[in-house]
Parts: C-alpha cells; sequence; structure tokens
C-alpha cells in the first residue's frame, strides 16, 4: 500500500484525466447492465411478431406500476441492440484511451525522475552496484508501472461497477432464483486471494532474475575485446544460458498459477450459475430467462478479470 500511495503522487497531476475515465466507465458499467434489457426485448418478439409488449417483469410491475405493460415496436428492436452497444463501446474506448494515457505519462515522469536520481548518485554506489540493474530498473521495472496505473485501478474501478449495475438485473429477471447465484460470488475470492499472494513472490523473483540477465548482457558486451582475447566465448554462453534458465523456470511458475486462476473462478461461479439455471428454466419464462442468465454471465466474466 505504501507503494500504491507514492505511485498515486504521480496519478495526481492527471486527476481531470481519470475524471473523464471514471465517468466514462460509470456510463459504460449502466450501459453493460442494458444488454440483458435488449435480449429480454429480443426474445419477447419471437412470439409477438408486431409488437414487443413489455410484461412480467418482476419488482418492475411492483413498484412502478405505470411500467406494468410497455407496447415496443418491432422496428424499435435493432435500434436499441445498436444502440446499447454504441453506448457500451463509445465510453469503454474513452475511458481505455484516458487511462492509457495517465499510464504513459506516469511512466515518462518516473523515468526522468529515476535517472535524474541515478545521474547524482556517489561512485561508492556505482562502485557496488552493477550497471544492467540500473538498466533493469529504468527499463523492465518502470515498464511495470504502466500496467499498474492503467489495468489495476481500470479493475478497481470498472468490474465492481459492472457487478454493482448487474446485479440488479439478475434479480430483476430471476427473482428469488438470483440468491443461489449470487451466494457463491463470496467463494470465487479464496482462489484470487491465494493465488494472488503466491503470483506477487514469483513475479518479484522474475524480476530480480531479469535484472541478472540486463546486467551479465551489459557487462559481456563492455567487455567483449577481453573474453575474446582469452577464448571465452563458450563459458559467456553457457553462464548466460544458467541464468536465462532460471528466469524460465520462474516465468513457467508464473504462468501456472496465472493460467489456473480463471479455470477456478469459472468453475466455481459456474457451481452457483447452474443451480440458478436449473431453477430458472423450470419456472421464468423464455424471455426472462434468457436475460437472467445474460445478467449471470456478465458478473462472472467480470470475476474473471
Amino acid at each position: 500500500m505504501d507503494i500504491y500511495k507514492r505511485l498515486l503522487g504521480y496519478v495526481k497531476p492527471y486527476r481531470w484525466r481519470l475524471a473523464i475515465a471514471f465517468l466514462c466507465m460509470l456510463i459504460f458499467s449502466m450501459a453493460n447492465a442494458l444488454v440483458s434489457v435488449a435480449l429480454y426485448v429480443i426474445t419477447k418478439g419471437f412470439f409477438q411478431k408486431n409488437q414487443v409488449i413489455v410484461d412480467n417483469v418482476p419488482f418492475i410491475s411492483k413498484y412502478f406500476p405505470q411500467l406494468t405493460s410497455v407496447a415496443v415496436p418491432m422496428a424499435w428492436i435493432p435500434v436499441i441492440l445498436i444502440s446499447v452497444f454504441v453506448l457500451r463501446g463509445f465510453f469503454d474506448y474513452i475511458s481505455n484511451y484516458h487511462m492509457a494515457n495517465v499510464g504513459i505519462l506516469v511512466v515518462r515522469k518516473v523515468r526522468d525522475d529515476l535517472y535524474r536520481h541515478l545521474v547524482y548518485l556517489s561512485h561508492d554506489f556505482y562502485a557496488k552496484g552493477r550497471t544492467g540493474d540500473f538498466l533493469s530498473r529504468i527499463t523492465n521495472d518502470v515498464g511495470q508501472i504502466q500496467g499498474a496505473v492503467t489495468d489495476v485501478i481500470t479493475d478497481l474501478v470498472k468490474q465492481p461497477l459492472v457487478i454493482l449495475f448487474n446485479i440488479p438485473f439478475i434479480f430483476i429477471w430471476g427473482g428469488k432464483f438470483a440468491f443461489i447465484a449470487i451466494l457463491i460470488f463470496p467463494l470465487v475470492a479464496i482462489p484470487i486471494v491465494l493465488l494472488g499472494k503466491q503470483l506477487r513472490k514469483l513475479t518479484k523473483k522474475m524480476q530480480e532474475r531479469t535484472g541478472d540477465i540486463t546486467s551479465f548482457i551489459g557487462e559481456t558486451l563492455a567487455g567483449a575485446h577481453i573474453v575474446k582475447a582469452f577464448g571465452r566465448e563458450e563459458g559467456e554462453i553457457c553462464r548466460f544460458e544458467e541464468i536465462n534458465n532460471s528466469v524460465f523456470k520462474y516465468f513457467r511458475k508464473t504462468i501456472k498459477v496465472t493460467i489456473i486462476q480463471r479455470p477456478l473462478i469459472e468453475v466455481i461461479g459456474a457451481i452457483g450459475a447452474a443451480f440458478a439455471v436449473w431453477y430458472g428454466m423450470q419456472y421464468l419464462s423464455p424471455e426472462r430467462f434468457a436475460a437472467f442468465f445474460i445478467s449471470l454471465y456478465v458478473c462472472t466474466s467480470r470475476l474473471k478479470k
């Protein structure tokens, strides 16, 4: 958290871009929730050819009697569908554009500050350190910050908003059957927490090994004439292969942890969704079932991210 607090200091100058991005994420999340509404109207249209009568919607008819029965002309269905996805796509693009810009600007500032700091360090520091480590910090490590700004902040804001706006529609379409699916959501946090800790440790180790590679290459190229003078080409190649192999081992472990996360979350989410869908198929009308299913899918797909 201390590191993220320091990182937020670099983000503050671009507050207006963040504000625009967050506002667009909010509108995107609202439009995303309307996908189930569009699917409800489309499915209803299969049974009513001239116009779609939207009725039999729980909670809506109870709390908004004036919306108990709404007639939608058949010609409006393509317009509704296109409008929903245009809204989603447009505001998703704007939010991603501004978040990516913030990430790039933060990386530029961090690199400037880091280089300035390195230039003013003492001779003793450079005598003890390795040039490759410094290069790795400026190139590889600073590059990771962009992901921390763009991806992490986006996920912390967008994914909860999408789930928050979809949950009411899960209950609107599914009624009491929504409780079965919602109760399973807390279990999804278990693999995220456990595997997340392991992933952070492996990522740190991999970054250290990557620094070793950069340092070794820098030293070898700087002393290339010495290597050739003593005929040490094969020896240096063997040393490099050993370091590179250690990086590969950590990278493979990281991939295993990253890849297993998604299937675990999918299975846990599918258990709750399966029971809810099984009951829903028996008691819900086709249009309500279709809208209920898509709302569940949107929520579970966001949990995987």
